[in-house]
């Protein structure tokens, strides 16, 4: 008995749902394209968050985000009509940390009822802890029907390496 505890323990390696430092997600990024982001500085992050915005004045900035301690992951959906953002809460969408990884569980935020213009580019950007060496997998739920239970895929998996990934 003792042995299957141990066995189970070493296969279902426990995980700890992590708080953010902040989180951004709407419906309306001018990053017309899907795309997952890695962004490791304050540079890129000002750079991504300008991109974001539309804006072309250089000295506009994101909001500050201590990057000894935190990094950003970016998600775009590109377009997309009836979805308000990500979900990131509550759980089983987050981040989760494990010994192995970091796991980000996010799903589309669907409007049920009538399309609001400016609803047409869902994005999310989360600021998790940093963890070097450590990858990050992101999961998204593909589930549709409100209530429905989750329907998980691998979008991709960031790597300490990594900045940013055109992916699909």
């Amino acid at each position: 008995m003792l042995t299957a505890t141990l066995l189970t323990s070493l296969i279902l390696a426990p995980e700890t749902r992590m708080t953010p430092f902040a989180t951004y997600s709407g419906a309306n990024s001018k990053i017309k394209k899907h795309e997952v982001m890695l962004l490791k500085s304050q540079d890129s992050w000002d750079q991504a968050w300008r991109r974001h915005k539309g804006w072309t004045d250089t000295s506009k900035r994101a909001p500050a985000i201590d990057f000894k301690k935190w990094w950003v992951v970016g998600v775009t959906m590109g377009s997309a009509h009836l979805c308000r953002g990500y979900v990131t809460s509550p759980a089983p969408y987050g981040i989760f940390d494990s010994e192995d990884k970091m796991t980000l569980r996010i799903k589309p935020n669907w409007r049920y009822t009538t399309e609001r213009e400016e609803e047409t580019t869902p994005f999310l950007f989360i600021a998790i802890k940093r963890n070097p060496g450590k990858p990050i997998v992101i999961m998204h739920d593909d589930a549709r029907k409100n209530g429905e239970a989750p329907n998980w895929r691998k979008m991709t998996t960031l790597n300490q390496r990594d900045a940013s990934i055109p992916s699909r």
